[in-house]
């Protein structure tokens, strides 16, 4: 007479070039695109551009974007739809920023898209500029059973 004993284990990982924070993976890439661009690309790899929820988060991106490039880069906050109402591409809740002082400006009204700068805060920028950009996506889980 014997016991037969079974458990799964639950693995959330990130894929190879993305790094885990939260509940979900980041990335930078370097290439400079246009945020409309930027945002296709994220969405190609299954994420959005970056949304941020808290000063821990930033402070994760910030260290993961000046880990590769010393140039600012598109995030997907976007108020192109209604001028100052700031909203993310993933559809989160805008509950959090980190403007840079007398930021949001809307230079020359066409300042619609967020970059955020490897020295600090954020900035609106015209989305037909090129940028690297910061993609995020929910993580992989992974079922391991073992019997």
């Amino acid at each position: 007479n014997f016991i037969l004993r079974s458990y799964f284990d639950i693995f959330a990982v990130c894929q190879n070039g993305w790094s885990r924070f939260g509940s979900r993976c980041f990335r930078v890439f370097t290439s400079s695109t246009t945020w409309t661009a930027s945002e296709q690309n994220c969405v190609a790899m299954g994420g959005h551009l970056a949304s941020v929820h808290s000063s821990e988060e930033y402070t994760f991106i910030l260290n993961l974007l000046i880990s590769v490039t010393n140039n600012a880069a598109w995030i997907g906050g976007t108020d192109a739809a209604q001028e100052g109402v700031w909203v993310w591409t993933d559809g989160s809740a805008f509950n959090y920023s980190n403007w840079y002082s007398l930021q949001p400006d809307n230079y020359l009204n066409v300042e619609n898209c967020i970059l955020i700068n490897w020295g600090g805060g954020w900035n609106d920028g015209a989305c037909y500029g090129y940028y690297p950009s910061v993609c995020a996506r929910k993580y992989v889980f992974f079922f391991f059973l073992a019997l």
